[in-house]
């Protein structure tokens, strides 16, 4: 959920998203998608995720361009 929240902008509901389609959690035991299926399960790990985050992937793209746009103006 750490990577998911990086790749996609900190938004929980993609995240969820994500998470749910992906063949990680199509491989997952019966126990581990019973407790995903909770109400408060991945929005609270998708918060979670989103609070430890330093960055997004749009912000550091948009901080390289910046910096390359920068750099080539010299």
């Amino acid at each position: 959920m750490n990577k998911l929240a990086y790749w996609c902008n900190a938004s929980p509901a993609a995240m969820i998203a994500a998470f749910t389609q992906s063949p990680y959690y199509a491989g997952k035991d019966d126990a581990h998608r019973k407790k995903c299926n909770r109400a408060d399960y991945l929005p609270n790990t998708a918060k979670e995720a989103c609070a430890a985050l330093r960055s997004t992937a749009r912000e550091d793209t948009e901080r390289y361009r910046r910096h390359r746009t920068r750099d080539e103006a010299r």
